[in-house]
């Protein structure tokens, strides 16, 4: 009787043991689900802040081309200038020297204006591309985040359907020593 009592007593400790490692996996996997749903509310962040980006980048390829016509506007002019003697023409038709000066100060306001416009054309072309790497970047880091949480949680859920499989045979093996 005393041995029947022993293995009973073992079951039940087994039986309680693996009752608490259910629980135990049940709060790491209500933990999982909780951190899966933050890192989800990061991602719907990440997708807005992806969306963002995505519309600056629009805005600035918009600018690009805006700067790119500048640009062009601004050398057809200087080539009409230069070409023949139109240029030397535009600064030697002056009236005076103060008209002179003058001339040659518009253009090489126009040169700088040019030149300006080319610097803030290649900025933001150097902006576009941090832009788009940091949304790629940002994209993988969330996915790869959420794929390893995802794999925790079966993990454990694999490892709590193990356990409920020997369960019943510990049951019945109380049972029957009783």
């Amino acid at each position: 009787v005393s041995d029947l009592e022993k293995e009973v007593a073992k079951y039940t400790a087994e039986l309680q043991a693996k009752k608490d490692k259910i629980a135990k996996n049940d709060a790491e996997v209500a933990e999982i689900k909780k951190n899966i749903t933050k890192i989800e509310g990061q991602i719907t962040e990440a997708e807005n802040e992806i969306k963002r980006l995505e519309d600056e980048i629009d805005k600035s390829n918009k600018e690009i081309e805006n700067k790119k016509e500048q640009s062009k506007k601004i050398m057809k002019y200087f080539q009409i200038m230069r070409s023949g003697n139109t240029y030397l023409e535009h600064i030697f038709e002056a009236e005076s020297i103060t008209d002179m000066l003058y001339r040659l100060s518009v253009v090489e306001q126009l040169t700088e204006y040019n030149q300006n416009v080319v610097k803030e054309l290649n900025q933001l072309i150097i902006e576009n591309n941090t832009k788009k790497q940091q949304l790629k970047n940002k994209q993988s880091e969330l996915s790869n985040l959420k794929k390893q949480l995802e794999s925790e949680k079966e993990r454990i859920d694999a490892d709590t359907a193990n356990i409920k499989v020997g369960m019943p045979t510990i049951e019945v093996q109380i049972e029957s020593a009783k």
